[in-house]
Protein backbone atom coordinates (compact mmCIF):
# COMPACT_ATOMS: atom_id res chain seq x y z
CA UNK A 1 0.00 0.00 0.00
CA UNK A 2 1.23 3.63 -1.07
CA UNK A 3 0.62 6.44 1.52
CA UNK A 4 1.78 10.04 1.35
CA UNK A 5 3.65 11.62 4.71
CA UNK A 6 2.23 14.94 5.53
CA UNK A 7 2.49 18.00 7.30
CA UNK A 8 -0.29 18.79 10.62
CA UNK A 9 -1.29 21.18 7.45
CA UNK A 10 -1.78 18.23 5.25
CA UNK A 11 1.12 19.72 2.84
CA UNK A 12 3.59 17.09 1.53
CA UNK A 13 6.17 16.58 4.22
CA UNK A 14 9.58 18.03 3.58
CA UNK A 15 11.51 15.71 6.04
CA UNK A 16 13.42 13.00 4.37
CA UNK A 17 12.35 9.12 4.83
CA UNK A 18 12.43 7.88 8.75
CA UNK A 19 15.53 6.49 9.57
CA UNK A 20 15.85 2.80 11.64
CA UNK A 21 12.71 1.18 9.22
CA UNK A 22 12.96 -1.91 7.92
CA UNK A 23 12.87 -1.59 4.04
CA UNK A 24 11.19 -4.80 3.29
CA UNK A 25 8.66 -3.69 5.07
CA UNK A 26 8.29 0.11 4.76
CA UNK A 27 10.45 1.96 2.08
CA UNK A 28 10.07 5.33 -0.33
CA UNK A 29 7.82 4.68 -3.23
CA UNK A 30 8.39 7.73 -5.90
CA UNK A 31 8.62 10.34 -3.37
CA UNK A 32 11.00 10.79 -0.57
CA UNK A 33 7.53 11.59 1.49
CA UNK A 34 5.57 8.54 -0.38
CA UNK A 35 5.39 5.34 1.85
CA UNK A 36 5.23 1.95 1.03
CA UNK A 37 3.92 -0.28 3.06
CA UNK A 38 4.67 -4.29 2.50
CA UNK A 39 3.14 -7.27 3.86
CA UNK A 40 4.42 -10.37 3.05
CA UNK A 41 2.90 -13.30 1.52
CA UNK A 42 0.22 -14.27 3.83
CA UNK A 43 -2.94 -17.16 3.71
CA UNK A 44 -5.46 -15.00 5.70
CA UNK A 45 -6.55 -11.54 4.69
CA UNK A 46 -7.47 -10.53 8.15
CA UNK A 47 -3.59 -11.65 8.71
CA UNK A 48 -2.78 -9.58 5.86
CA UNK A 49 -4.63 -6.22 7.43
CA UNK A 50 -3.39 -6.97 10.81
CA UNK A 51 0.08 -6.70 9.76
CA UNK A 52 -0.51 -3.89 7.45
CA UNK A 53 -1.74 -1.90 10.50
CA UNK A 54 1.28 -2.74 12.61
CA UNK A 55 3.56 -1.24 10.08
CA UNK A 56 1.56 1.95 10.02
CA UNK A 57 1.84 1.35 14.25
CA UNK A 58 5.77 1.72 12.94
CA UNK A 59 5.48 5.67 11.89
CA UNK A 60 4.81 7.07 15.38
CA UNK A 61 4.85 10.81 15.21
CA UNK A 62 4.05 10.74 11.02
CA UNK A 63 0.91 12.35 9.96
CA UNK A 64 0.02 9.50 7.11
CA UNK A 65 -2.27 11.13 4.45
CA UNK A 66 -5.62 8.33 4.37
CA UNK A 67 -6.76 9.32 0.82
CA UNK A 68 -5.73 7.99 -2.76
CA UNK A 69 -5.69 11.48 -4.14
CA UNK A 70 -3.12 14.32 -2.47
CA UNK A 71 -3.32 17.33 -0.67
CA UNK A 72 -1.73 20.41 -1.07
CA UNK A 73 1.39 20.02 -3.53
CA UNK A 74 4.19 22.01 -3.61
CA UNK A 75 5.72 22.65 -7.05
CA UNK A 76 8.57 21.30 -6.23
CA UNK A 77 8.19 17.61 -5.03
CA UNK A 78 11.44 15.71 -3.22
CA UNK A 79 12.19 12.29 -5.36
CA UNK A 80 13.15 9.12 -3.53
CA UNK A 81 16.61 9.02 -2.24
CA UNK A 82 17.42 5.79 -2.35
CA UNK A 83 21.32 5.88 -1.00
CA UNK A 84 24.91 5.96 -3.57
CA UNK A 85 24.87 2.11 -4.27
CA UNK A 86 24.27 1.74 -8.26
CA UNK A 87 21.37 -0.01 -7.24
CA UNK A 88 20.24 3.35 -5.05
CA UNK A 89 21.55 5.93 -7.77
CA UNK A 90 19.62 3.60 -10.28
CA UNK A 91 16.22 3.46 -8.74
CA UNK A 92 16.10 7.40 -8.22
CA UNK A 93 17.06 7.61 -11.33
CA UNK A 94 14.36 5.85 -12.68
CA UNK A 95 12.23 8.15 -10.78
CA UNK A 96 13.40 11.16 -12.24
CA UNK A 97 12.55 9.62 -15.63
CA UNK A 98 9.04 8.94 -14.56
CA UNK A 99 8.70 12.93 -13.31
CA UNK A 100 9.91 13.91 -16.52
CA UNK A 101 7.48 11.75 -18.27
CA UNK A 102 4.44 12.19 -16.74
CA UNK A 103 5.31 14.69 -14.01
CA UNK A 104 5.93 14.17 -10.42
CA UNK A 105 2.50 15.51 -9.36
CA UNK A 106 0.83 12.56 -11.04
CA UNK A 107 3.18 10.26 -9.18
CA UNK A 108 1.83 11.06 -6.07
CA UNK A 109 -1.75 9.89 -6.63
CA UNK A 110 -1.74 6.59 -4.10
CA UNK A 111 -3.23 3.20 -3.76
CA UNK A 112 -3.69 -0.25 -2.22
CA UNK A 113 -1.66 -3.01 -4.72
CA UNK A 114 -3.08 -6.09 -3.73
CA UNK A 115 -0.61 -9.48 -4.73
CA UNK A 116 -2.46 -12.92 -5.30
CA UNK A 117 -1.79 -16.02 -6.13
CA UNK A 118 -3.71 -19.45 -5.87
CA UNK A 119 -1.98 -22.04 -3.41
CA UNK A 120 0.47 -25.02 -5.35
CA UNK A 121 -1.74 -27.77 -4.51
CA UNK A 122 -5.03 -25.72 -6.36
CA UNK A 123 -2.84 -25.57 -9.13
CA UNK A 124 -1.53 -29.00 -9.13
CA UNK A 125 -4.96 -29.97 -8.73
CA UNK A 126 -6.43 -27.97 -11.61
CA UNK A 127 -3.44 -29.22 -13.60
CA UNK A 128 -4.27 -32.61 -13.34
CA UNK A 129 -7.99 -31.86 -14.19
CA UNK A 130 -7.44 -30.12 -17.04
CA UNK A 131 -5.66 -33.16 -18.50
CA UNK A 132 -3.52 -30.27 -20.45
CA UNK A 133 -0.28 -31.51 -22.80
CA UNK A 134 1.56 -28.13 -21.33
CA UNK A 135 3.96 -27.91 -18.94
CA UNK A 136 2.89 -27.13 -15.17
CA UNK A 137 4.67 -23.96 -15.80
CA UNK A 138 2.69 -22.82 -18.95
CA UNK A 139 -0.46 -24.19 -17.69
CA UNK A 140 -0.05 -21.58 -14.46
CA UNK A 141 1.07 -18.87 -16.54
CA UNK A 142 -1.48 -19.46 -18.90
CA UNK A 143 -4.36 -19.65 -16.16
CA UNK A 144 -2.78 -16.00 -14.57
CA UNK A 145 -3.01 -14.60 -17.91
CA UNK A 146 -7.04 -15.89 -18.50
CA UNK A 147 -7.30 -13.66 -14.87
CA UNK A 148 -5.67 -10.53 -16.34
CA UNK A 149 -7.86 -10.38 -19.72
CA UNK A 150 -10.81 -10.96 -17.57
CA UNK A 151 -10.49 -8.75 -14.96
CA UNK A 152 -9.62 -6.33 -17.86
CA UNK A 153 -13.37 -7.26 -19.02
CA UNK A 154 -14.96 -6.83 -16.04
CA UNK A 155 -13.00 -4.90 -13.43
CA UNK A 156 -14.68 -1.93 -13.89
CA UNK A 157 -16.79 -3.08 -11.08
CA UNK A 158 -14.21 -2.97 -8.57
CA UNK A 159 -14.20 1.09 -9.48
CA UNK A 160 -17.71 0.94 -9.19
CA UNK A 161 -17.97 -0.47 -5.85
CA UNK A 162 -14.91 0.57 -4.01
CA UNK A 163 -13.70 3.84 -5.75
CA UNK A 164 -13.63 6.78 -3.45
CA UNK A 165 -11.57 9.67 -5.31
CA UNK A 166 -14.22 11.89 -6.30
CA UNK A 167 -12.44 15.31 -5.79
CA UNK A 168 -9.09 16.68 -5.65
CA UNK A 169 -6.99 19.42 -4.61
CA UNK A 170 -6.56 22.42 -7.14
CA UNK A 171 -2.71 21.98 -7.25
CA UNK A 172 -2.86 18.87 -8.60
CA UNK A 173 -4.70 19.84 -11.82
CA UNK A 174 -3.48 22.33 -14.10
CA UNK A 175 -6.04 22.38 -16.23
CA UNK A 176 -9.43 21.40 -15.43
CA UNK A 177 -11.69 20.25 -17.80
CA UNK A 178 -15.56 18.51 -17.72
CA UNK A 179 -16.78 16.91 -15.57
CA UNK A 180 -14.43 18.56 -12.71
CA UNK A 181 -16.27 21.73 -11.15
CA UNK A 182 -14.84 23.93 -8.68
CA UNK A 183 -16.06 23.15 -4.64
CA UNK A 184 -14.96 25.60 -2.12
CA UNK A 185 -11.17 27.56 -2.33
CA UNK A 186 -9.25 24.77 -2.92
CA UNK A 187 -10.75 21.66 -4.69
CA UNK A 188 -11.84 19.99 -7.95
CA UNK A 189 -14.77 17.38 -7.82
CA UNK A 190 -16.39 15.26 -10.61
CA UNK A 191 -20.07 15.20 -9.06
CA UNK A 192 -20.56 11.78 -10.28
CA UNK A 193 -16.94 9.73 -10.20
CA UNK A 194 -15.90 6.96 -8.24
CA UNK A 195 -12.44 7.25 -8.70
CA UNK A 196 -10.91 10.22 -10.67
CA UNK A 197 -7.41 8.37 -9.80
CA UNK A 198 -8.74 5.07 -11.80
CA UNK A 199 -9.74 7.99 -14.75
CA UNK A 200 -8.07 9.89 -17.55
CA UNK A 201 -7.40 12.18 -14.86
CA UNK A 202 -5.11 9.48 -13.19
CA UNK A 203 -1.96 7.87 -14.23
CA UNK A 204 -2.21 6.08 -17.17
CA UNK A 205 0.63 5.65 -19.51
CA UNK A 206 -0.50 7.18 -22.64
CA UNK A 207 1.65 5.60 -25.40
CA UNK A 208 0.63 1.83 -23.41
CA UNK A 209 -3.00 3.11 -24.41
CA UNK A 210 -2.06 3.82 -27.97
CA UNK A 211 -0.55 0.18 -28.17
CA UNK A 212 -0.86 -2.05 -24.82
CA UNK A 213 1.28 -5.27 -24.41
CA UNK A 214 -0.69 -8.33 -25.05
CA UNK A 215 -2.07 -10.32 -22.60
CA UNK A 216 -2.96 -13.40 -24.92
CA UNK A 217 -0.04 -15.38 -24.45
CA UNK A 218 3.08 -15.84 -22.03
CA UNK A 219 5.36 -15.61 -25.39
CA UNK A 220 3.06 -12.24 -26.23
CA UNK A 221 3.30 -10.68 -23.19
CA UNK A 222 7.15 -11.16 -22.95
CA UNK A 223 7.57 -10.03 -26.69
CA UNK A 224 6.07 -6.97 -25.91
CA UNK A 225 7.70 -6.17 -22.97
CA UNK A 226 10.85 -6.88 -24.68
CA UNK A 227 10.31 -4.40 -27.30
CA UNK A 228 8.74 -1.88 -24.82
CA UNK A 229 11.98 -1.90 -22.84
CA UNK A 230 14.49 -1.68 -25.62
CA UNK A 231 13.03 0.82 -28.56
CA UNK A 232 13.49 4.29 -28.22
CA UNK A 233 10.53 6.32 -28.57
CA UNK A 234 10.35 10.09 -30.20
CA UNK A 235 9.24 12.22 -27.64
CA UNK A 236 11.12 10.47 -25.01
CA UNK A 237 14.22 10.42 -26.76
CA UNK A 238 14.08 14.37 -26.92
CA UNK A 239 13.82 15.04 -23.35
CA UNK A 240 16.00 17.23 -21.69
CA UNK A 241 16.76 15.74 -17.74
CA UNK A 242 17.33 12.56 -16.51
CA UNK A 243 16.29 9.34 -17.21
CA UNK A 244 17.50 5.73 -17.69
CA UNK A 245 17.30 6.09 -21.07
CA UNK A 246 14.46 7.90 -23.91
CA UNK A 247 13.10 3.65 -24.27
CA UNK A 248 8.86 3.47 -24.58
CA UNK A 249 9.40 2.01 -20.95
CA UNK A 250 13.10 2.68 -19.00
CA UNK A 251 12.53 -0.95 -17.39
CA UNK A 252 9.36 -2.99 -17.37
CA UNK A 253 8.76 -1.73 -14.06
CA UNK A 254 7.04 1.13 -16.27
CA UNK A 255 4.43 -0.83 -17.77
CA UNK A 256 1.43 0.70 -15.71
CA UNK A 257 -1.64 -1.19 -15.80
CA UNK A 258 -4.77 -2.02 -13.32
CA UNK A 259 -3.65 -5.51 -13.16
CA UNK A 260 0.06 -6.84 -13.67
CA UNK A 261 1.52 -10.87 -13.58
CA UNK A 262 4.50 -10.99 -11.76
CA UNK A 263 7.10 -13.78 -11.05
CA UNK A 264 8.82 -14.78 -8.34
CA UNK A 265 12.42 -13.20 -8.30
CA UNK A 266 15.76 -14.47 -7.18
CA UNK A 267 18.06 -12.12 -6.10
CA UNK A 268 18.23 -8.81 -8.12
CA UNK A 269 17.13 -10.44 -11.23
CA UNK A 270 14.91 -8.35 -13.72
CA UNK A 271 11.05 -8.83 -13.79
CA UNK A 272 11.53 -9.76 -17.25
CA UNK A 273 14.32 -12.39 -16.71
CA UNK A 274 12.13 -13.96 -13.82
CA UNK A 275 9.11 -14.34 -16.25
CA UNK A 276 10.97 -16.29 -18.68
CA UNK A 277 12.41 -18.58 -16.59
CA UNK A 278 9.80 -19.65 -14.13
CA UNK A 279 6.36 -18.29 -15.94
CA UNK A 280 3.66 -16.04 -14.05
CA UNK A 281 3.97 -16.42 -9.88
CA UNK A 282 1.35 -13.77 -9.10
CA UNK A 283 -0.97 -11.10 -9.86
CA UNK A 284 -0.95 -7.22 -8.69
CA UNK A 285 -3.80 -5.98 -8.65
CA UNK A 286 -3.27 -2.00 -8.80
CA UNK A 287 -6.97 -0.51 -9.20
CA UNK A 288 -7.54 -0.56 -5.42
CA UNK A 289 -7.99 3.41 -4.14
CA UNK A 290 -7.24 3.36 -0.14
CA UNK A 291 -10.13 3.44 2.01
CA UNK A 292 -11.01 6.67 4.19
CA UNK A 293 -13.47 4.58 6.03
CA UNK A 294 -10.85 2.00 7.79
CA UNK A 295 -7.47 2.63 9.39
CA UNK A 296 -5.64 0.25 7.48
CA UNK A 297 -6.80 2.03 4.38
CA UNK A 298 -8.59 -0.86 2.80
CA UNK A 299 -11.20 -2.97 4.19
CA UNK A 300 -11.87 -6.53 4.79
CA UNK A 301 -14.87 -7.14 2.24
CA UNK A 302 -12.84 -5.71 -0.57
CA UNK A 303 -10.22 -8.53 -0.18
CA UNK A 304 -12.79 -10.89 0.25
CA UNK A 305 -15.01 -9.67 -2.78
CA UNK A 306 -11.25 -9.38 -4.96
CA UNK A 307 -11.16 -12.88 -4.19
CA UNK A 308 -14.20 -14.06 -5.56
CA UNK A 309 -13.48 -12.04 -8.40
CA UNK A 310 -10.66 -13.40 -8.93
CA UNK A 311 -11.99 -16.87 -8.88
CA UNK A 312 -14.38 -15.66 -11.10
CA UNK A 313 -12.22 -14.69 -14.01
CA UNK A 314 -10.43 -17.99 -13.73
CA UNK A 315 -13.16 -19.86 -14.81
CA UNK A 316 -15.52 -17.79 -16.48
CA UNK A 317 -15.65 -17.55 -20.72
CA UNK A 318 -12.45 -15.99 -22.17
CA UNK A 319 -11.13 -15.12 -25.34
CA UNK A 320 -7.80 -13.56 -26.48
CA UNK A 321 -8.57 -9.94 -26.37
CA UNK A 322 -8.29 -7.68 -29.67
CA UNK A 323 -7.22 -3.95 -30.30
CA UNK A 324 -10.66 -3.12 -30.73
CA UNK A 325 -11.67 -4.75 -27.41
CA UNK A 326 -8.99 -3.16 -25.33
CA UNK A 327 -9.89 0.20 -26.93
CA UNK A 328 -13.60 -0.08 -25.63
CA UNK A 329 -12.44 -1.68 -22.00
CA UNK A 330 -10.44 1.37 -21.81
CA UNK A 331 -13.68 3.93 -22.63
CA UNK A 332 -15.83 2.09 -20.29
CA UNK A 333 -13.35 1.70 -17.32
CA UNK A 334 -13.36 5.69 -17.78
CA UNK A 335 -16.98 6.21 -18.06
CA UNK A 336 -17.34 4.53 -14.68
CA UNK A 337 -14.14 6.51 -13.31
CA UNK A 338 -15.75 9.35 -14.11
CA UNK A 339 -19.57 9.02 -14.19
CA UNK A 340 -20.15 5.40 -12.05
CA UNK A 341 -21.89 7.20 -9.65
CA UNK A 342 -24.95 8.57 -11.72
CA UNK A 343 -28.40 6.80 -11.19
CA UNK A 344 -28.86 6.93 -15.18
CA UNK A 345 -25.63 5.73 -16.59
CA UNK A 346 -25.64 3.34 -19.22
CA UNK A 347 -23.08 0.53 -19.75
CA UNK A 348 -24.31 -0.54 -23.18
CA UNK A 349 -27.72 -0.73 -23.61
CA UNK A 350 -28.48 -1.41 -19.82
CA UNK A 351 -28.29 0.93 -16.88
CA UNK A 352 -24.92 0.67 -14.96
CA UNK A 353 -26.69 -0.56 -11.89
CA UNK A 354 -28.72 -3.39 -13.71
CA UNK A 355 -24.91 -4.62 -15.19
CA UNK A 356 -23.66 -4.29 -11.69
CA UNK A 357 -26.06 -6.68 -10.47
CA UNK A 358 -25.88 -9.19 -13.32
CA UNK A 359 -21.96 -9.49 -12.77
CA UNK A 360 -22.40 -9.87 -9.38
CA UNK A 361 -25.07 -12.45 -10.27
CA UNK A 362 -22.39 -14.63 -11.93
CA UNK A 363 -19.71 -14.06 -9.20
CA UNK A 364 -22.09 -15.37 -6.42
CA UNK A 365 -21.22 -19.42 -6.65
CA UNK A 366 -17.57 -18.09 -6.61
CA UNK A 367 -18.39 -16.67 -3.02
CA UNK A 368 -20.09 -19.59 -1.92
CA UNK A 369 -16.82 -21.39 -2.82
CA UNK A 370 -14.56 -19.59 -0.51
CA UNK A 371 -17.09 -19.14 2.66
CA UNK A 372 -19.17 -17.27 4.63
CA UNK A 373 -17.57 -14.01 4.63
CA UNK A 374 -17.12 -13.94 0.62
CA UNK A 375 -21.05 -14.24 0.13
CA UNK A 376 -21.34 -11.22 3.06
CA UNK A 377 -19.25 -9.22 0.78
CA UNK A 378 -21.28 -9.55 -2.49
CA UNK A 379 -24.00 -8.58 -0.46
CA UNK A 380 -23.04 -5.75 1.13
CA UNK A 381 -21.68 -4.10 -2.04
CA UNK A 382 -24.81 -5.29 -3.94
CA UNK A 383 -26.73 -2.63 -5.54
CA UNK A 384 -29.92 -3.89 -5.71
CA UNK A 385 -29.45 -4.43 -2.20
Amino acid sequence: MEALRVDEEGNLSKTPHPKGLNPKEITRDFSEAQLEFITPPLKKSEDAISFLMKLKMKMDGERIWQFSAPGALSKKIPIANFGNSEEGKRKTLYRKGLALRYGAKMQMLSGVHYNFSFSESFWEILYEMSKDTKTHLSFRSECYLKIVRNFLRFGWICTYLFGVTPAVDKSFIDRPKKPLRKWGKRTYIAPFATSLRMSTFGYQNKIECQKPVSFNSLDEYIHDLEVRISTPHPKYSRLNGEQINGNIFQTEAEHYSRIRPKPSLVDLESRLDGVKKRGISYLEIRNMDISPFTESGIEISELHFLQAFLLFCLFCEDKKLSSKERLEICKIQNKVALYGRDPDLLLGKKMLRESACDLIKLIQPFAEMCGKEHIESLRRKNPSS
